[in-house]
């Protein structure tokens, strides 16, 4: 890699730490003024950015879109449309870079062309960043324009993602924003994924209306009342009628109270709520359960893995293992040396436990990420595939005993592998393009996925280790990638962390879908 000045060096370090602030969805707050010299930057960029490293090329063009200078942004949005490889993921990092620097009032106009320019799903990870951007609180009939257009569905659906960061948790009373909800849900389209997709998104936007939500007063109620009613609807899809579940839960701040519409319906009429939400018999991950029916296990089988339990985490996972369905089932202590093999007894408990019709795949990841041989697709949880399943785990843990000098598992912590395989996992064969608006994904994709390691996200599969930039701290880059890759589809994501596992991108990994974040620390 060339050599930075110095104080394009300390300009890279500072921009680390602005980026640190980024909210879930990437959008961050750009700084009040110009941080590099253009110049120099952009003798910087033509350097960099021809490397092979995608970490330089990212560097490279944080340092040109760090000017602020409209030659900068027309350089970067022009490589947007002839992106290098690989082509998908140099496309979102571009977004987010020139959304992160470049998205302000003076280029208000440029982005906007921008956006016209991609108005294809692939392109709506460009419009729920541009339409998000911070100065565009004051143009929010954009937003309005954009959500009730004819365009693409997925499009559309951006927009009104971008409406709900922009007013999330605030009480905003102008008659616009209620009257194009209500002007949407009058107008759905016949097609079921298309429906599905402006429900969620109008579904996002009364939770970020939640304050007001919660009075049940106009003009919100009547909208709200016609999203509960989305639950009789018998074409719309039960991952659709789930996710608007998890929505109607936060909004109200009630249990889930499941796909049935009434027990809602009772709560917008005033009625007391069910004091518990639906249930399930299952004994679920580590005590964190789900109600999801196509469940992807990613784990973390770093070298780490193999560090030996120690008497503290040991009782803590007694009480776990003590409550909830499957209490009975004492833990297999003599079988449990390390955390891998932890995992082994907890991902047995939790298997053995699915109900009839669940659907699951397992996938690990070190240097790289790979799915299990017995389970490269989403499959039938009965009793022969997850006994091939814990049998490939057992033989792998066998063969890497802590006692044995020098034993390693897979290597290092490539998080972003493991959740991107997880993503594209289907029935079937799995999806490489357009991973967040494949069609096939939304039906026969997961719509759960937990999550567990026992350490900080060090490596991707884009660079050298420690060099790409879904790997490096404060993992920005990854949370806007996994932010990108939920913004449609809402899988419930369950985070669990053992050991020296890093809290802060496990904690909003668990936020970006909406699921829990558990966390069993070591005596260290």
């Amino acid at each position: 890699m060339p050599k930075l000045p110095t104080a394009l060096r300390i300009c890279l370090a500072a921009t680390a730490a602005s980026m640190a602030a980024a909210s879930l969805s990437g959008q961050a707050n750009p700084p009040k003024k110009p941080t590099v010299p253009y110049r120099a930057a952009l003798q910087q960029y033509k350097k960099l950015v021809r490397q092979k490293s995608l970490g330089q090329r990212v560097e490279a063009r944080t340092l040109l879109a760090q000017t602020r200078d409209p030659r900068a942004f027309k350089i970067l949005s022009a490589s947007y449309g002839k992106s290098e490889a690989p082509r998908d993921q140099v496309r979102h990092l571009l977004v987010n870079i020139v959304t992160n620097h470049l998205a302000i009032e003076e280029h208000r106009a440029a982005l906007t062309n921008w956006r016209s320019d991609f108005d294809e799903a692939a392109d709506a990870w460009l419009w729920f960043q541009t339409l998000g951007a911070p100065f565009m609180a004051a143009h929010m009939d954009e937003m309005l324009r954009a959500s009730e257009s004819p365009g693409d569905p997925f499009l559309r659906a951006a927009a009104l993602q971008s409406m709900c960061e922009m007013i999330d948790g605030g009480v905003d009373q102008r008659p616009p924003v209620a009257a194009s909800i209500a002007k949407i849900l009058a107008k759905l389209p016949k097609d079921a994924l298309e429906k599905s997709l402006l429900l969620e998104a109008c579904a996002a936007v009364l939770y970020g209306q939640r304050r007001i939500v919660q009075q049940r007063t106009k003009p919100w109620r009547p909208i709200t009342k016609t999203l509960i009613e989305a639950l009789a609807d018998r074409r719309l899809p039960v991952r659709s009628k789930q996710v608007l579940a998890r929505y109607f839960a936060r909004t109200f701040q009630l249990p889930n109270l499941g796909t049935d519409p009434q027990p809602w319906l009772d709560w917008l009429d005033g009625k007391p709520p069910p004091k518990r939400g639906v249930s399930t018999t299952s004994p679920g991950f580590f005590g964190v359960t789900a109600l999801g029916t196509k469940i992807c296990y990613v784990i973390d089988a770093s070298d780490s893995m193999l560090e030996a339990v120690d008497e503290a985490t040991k009782a803590k996972l007694e009480a776990i293992a003590k409550t909830g369905p499957g209490k009975d089932n004492p833990l297999a202590w003599d079988t449990i040396q390390t955390r891998f093999d932890l995992v082994l007894e907890f991902l047995g408990r939790a298997l053995r436990g699915l109900g009839k019709g669940t659907r699951i795949s397992v996938i690990l990841f070190g240097n790289e990420a790979h799915r299990l041989t017995s389970t490269t697709k989403l499959v039938s949880a009965n009793p022969t595939n997850v006994g091939k399943l814990l049998a490939e785990l057992t033989e792998l843990a066998a063969k890497r005993r802590p006692n044995r000098p020098n034993s390693t598992l897979l290597g290092a912590t490539n998080l972003h592998a493991g959740m991107l395989k997880a993503f594209r996992t289907t029935r079937s064969r799995p999806i490489q393009r357009d991973d967040y608006v494949n069609r096939k994904l939304f039906a026969d994709g997961c719509d759960t996925i937990y999550l567990l390691s026992d350490g900080e996200p060090d490596r991707d599969s884009f660079d050298k280790p420690g060099g790409g930039p879904f790997g490096r701290a404060p993992h920005d880059h990854l949370i806007a990638d996994l932010r990108r890759l939920n913004l449609f589809r809402k899988v419930q994501i369950h985070c669990i962390g053992l050991g020296e596992a890093h809290r802060a991108p496990l904690a909003r990994i668990a936020a970006i879908g909406f699921g829990t974040h558990l966390s069993i620390k070591s005596a260290k």
